[in-house]
């Protein structure tokens, strides 16, 4: 039985993902989608909580969406795409989906091979050039630029790179983007609109979806006043901080607001989205050493919503379970957080669509 993973977001769900679900319906028998949690990759609260998006996912066309623990879904691409990678091949899928501007699998597959036979060239540019890990690859395979220089291929390298790491038998397959199609439009610009007061159903799949315009500006708020509760020791052990980045955090506490915060903080090596999500994880209480326990740990398989006349097929091949206690204690905080900043609670019961 051939089961696709679409390692997801869905922050909302556009009709770019729908298109992509429909994709892997057409070429599997069922379709789980790896959901990260209530905060998202680029280190920000999701417009929507776990739950109601899972619920838009399978109203998209999925049969099961399981959550990808926080630790991994609010990490670098590589450990984001690592713990993606893990989850689906715990849900039991065997083939993985991802959209990319190429279209082109076999050619990120032999970029994914180029990075792996010239690492140490590319560690040696990060340490020499001061430039972040995505630059030094690609100052390091210039042949590769044109994919290099594109989030969803780069993103697409890291879970072939993944699937590498953890020795996996998958097969993966890949959805070009078709930036000319007028019905579609990216998550970021919807998220600006839906800030304006627009939310523009035209690019939205036809079911109702709920969006929480504010909690955005009310996490930066919390986010601002936690960071400064902080000793420079607690900020140095967080997740990302590297190279006395600490001292550079600690300077800019005085700053009047979170944007002029990070515009205060970032620089070539280090983007506004890496130090949002330097900032998340010192909120969130994520370490280092978490992250270096995270990859080596029993991870869990937490089931958010299932295809209600797909329920009893899709829960007898795979099975809600418990992982290290690490996994639980960093998934209750950020729900915690989350739900004190947009309100609501989860369900009580399995989430049957």
């Amino acid at each position: 039985m051939k089961i696709s993973a679409i390692i997801s977001e869905f922050n909302p769900l556009h009709n770019g993902h729908k298109r992509l679900i429909d994709f892997a319906k057409a070429n599997s028998q069922a379709v789980v989608c790896v959901l990260s949690g209530n905060f998202v990759q680029r280190g920000m609260p999701a417009l929507a909580n776990k739950w109601q998006r899972a619920k838009y996912a399978i109203l998209a066309g999925a049969d099961l969406v399981v959550e990808l623990p926080t630790i991994f879904a609010t990490a670098s691409a590589k450990d984001f795409a690592f713990g993606g990678i893990k989850t689906a091949l715990m849900s039991g899928a065997n083939n993985v989906v991802f959209g990319s501007v190429s279209g082109d699998v076999e050619r990120l597959k032999s970029c994914a091979e180029a990075i792996i036979n010239s690492n140490e060239k590319i560690r040696e540019k990060v340490r020499l050039g001061n430039v972040s890990y995505p630059m030094a690859v690609s100052l390091a395979l210039p042949q590769f630029q044109d994919l290099l220089s594109q989030g969803n291929d780069t993103l697409a390298i890291e879970y072939i790179l993944a699937g590498k790491s953890l020795d996996a038998n998958l097969t993966f397959e890949t959805l070009k983007r078709d930036y000319d199609d007028k019905n579609f439009c990216t998550a970021s610009n919807l998220r600006e609109w839906a800030k304006e007061g627009k939310i523009a159903r035209e690019f939205l799949p036809n079911f109702e979806q709920s969006f929480d315009v504010e909690v955005e500006s009310k996490y930066k708020n919390f986010a601002k006043i936690f960071l400064a509760t902080q000793t420079k020791e607690e900020i140095e052990k967080t997740l990302g901080v590297v190279e006395g980045l600490e001292n550079v955090l600690v300077k800019a506490w005085q700053s009047k607001d979170f944007d002029d915060f990070m515009s205060k903080c970032k620089s070539k090596r280090y983007t506004q989205a890496k130090l949002q999500r330097i900032v998340l994880a010192n909120v969130l209480g994520i370490t280092k050493t978490d992250m270096q326990q995270a990859k080596v740990l029993d991870m869990p398989l937490k089931i958010l919503a299932v295809k209600k006349d797909k329920a009893e097929l899709m829960l007898s091949l795979v099975k809600e379970q418990e992982g290290a206690d690490l996994f639980s204690k960093i998934d209750d905080r950020a729900n915690k957080v989350y739900f004190a900043l947009a309100g609501g609670d989860k369900p009580t019961k399995l989430q049957k669509v």
